[in-house]
């Protein structure tokens, strides 16, 4: 099946609302309060990109591309990085800062597959832009609040400092019912609970030197892992340059699907089969009364991939289409700002400087590289 031009933009539009808006359910406070393991919601959310292509049988037979089932592997790595970026470094610079990574990488595989440049200069001062954006984005400074957006310490009320300390430390029935549900990665995984720690609450409100270095472990796997979605999802939709000799239609997305699902499904019997071993109870890891929200990311980043690969398909190509569609981060920028109060006050302007700086480079990349 051939896309016209038409319908390639319309494929760069709904993965622009599908990559902005997936993340959102990771943020609920639901979520964060459970601390599910980045394998298992992986798993949740691979499981949707694996479900939701079958519906496409109602358009036309689905056939296996092995270059399908090769992107959806090589997606996967950039699936586990994602959560833990959202929950350490946040939506409004996580994704703002891999989404351009992903344009270079993208636009590197574009000439690695012979497109030619339209006008190298205009090429190399969007990767300067690219570049100089980044760094200003990495900057800024962050709201260290809860991801959810509540209050921090020091807008908190000096009363409710107060029954922070009294209760410390103390667990209630809810958190005795999450206590068994693992963290994001095993990295983080002391950073975001206080289980385990013998702080009190004067050290909290003075910060405690261990909390500091906490803090720079968390930034260092959240950066790590921008790293990692830059390179792997940068790569994903590399083979599909070579795929599109064939006769290959919409059977990318299923073929993507059976990649991704089969490789999360190997890492999480491993892991399962790990946890059972430690002596812990598998069945409570999977906590199936919030998997809904993974289910829910799962969905909507799958149809924003659907619409996605429509774009490279179509006479946009690799080296265009997909970087276009990496303008999702507007979405996702303005909800984290918004919704989750990531950045406040000031700092609001210059993120907004650095991040026009940022896109527009990749703007130039995508329409002259």
């Amino acid at each position: 099946m051939e896309f016209s031009i038409k319908v390639g933009w319309l494929g760069v539009f709904g993965a622009i609302i599908g990559y902005g808006l997936f993340g959102l359910p990771m943020k609920h406070k639901k979520v964060l309060k459970a601390n599910m393991n980045s394998v298992i919601y992986s798993f949740y959310l691979s499981f949707m990109v694996f479900l939701v292509p079958f519906f496409l049988l109602f358009v036309e037979p689905i056939k296996i591309s092995i270059y399908g089932v090769i992107s959806g592997i090589i997606w996967i790595p950039a699936c586990f990085a994602s959560i833990v970026v959202v929950q350490s470094i946040g939506l409004t610079v996580g994704i703002s800062v891999w989404s351009v990574l992903v344009m270079f990488i993208s636009f590197c595989w574009g000439q690695i597959f012979g497109h030619k440049m339209k006008n190298a200069t205009l090429t190399i001062i969007g990767l300067i832009l690219i570049f100089g954006g980044i760094l200003s984005l990495i900057k800024i400074p962050r709201n260290e609040s809860g991801a959810d957006g509540e209050e921090t310490t020091k807008t908190k009320p000096t009363k409710a400092i107060k029954e922070e300390e009294m209760n410390f430390g103390k667990t209630n029935i809810d958190d005795q019912e999450l206590s068994s549900f693992e963290p994001w990665s095993s990295s983080v995984d002391n950073l975001m609970s206080n289980s385990g720690s013998e702080q009190s609450g004067e050290d909290l409100k003075k910060g405690k030197p261990q909390d500091k270095e906490d803090k720079k472990v968390s930034n260092f796997v959240g950066w790590l892992g921008i790293l990692i979605i830059g390179i792997c999802g940068g790569s994903t939709y590399a083979p599909l340059e070579l795929a599109k000799a064939e006769d290959n239609g919409l059977m990318i997305p299923f073929s993507f699907g059976i990649g991704a699902f089969s490789s999360i499904t190997f890492v999480t019997i491993l892991y399962c089969i790990k946890k059972k071993m430690e002596g812990k109870n598998v069945k409570e890891l999977f906590h199936f009364k919030i998997c809904y929200f993974a289910l829910l990311s799962g969905l909507i980043w799958c149809l924003g991939n659907i619409c996605s690969i429509i774009a490279i398909l179509s006479p946009l190509g690799l080296a265009v289409g997909y970087p276009l569609t990496q303008l999702a981060v507007l979405l996702s920028s303005i909800s984290g700002i918004i919704l989750f109060k990531e950045i406040t006050g000031k700092n609001i302007f210059y993120f907004s400087i650095c991040f026009v700086i940022a896109i527009s480079g990749g703007i130039l990349l995508g329409i002259y590289g």
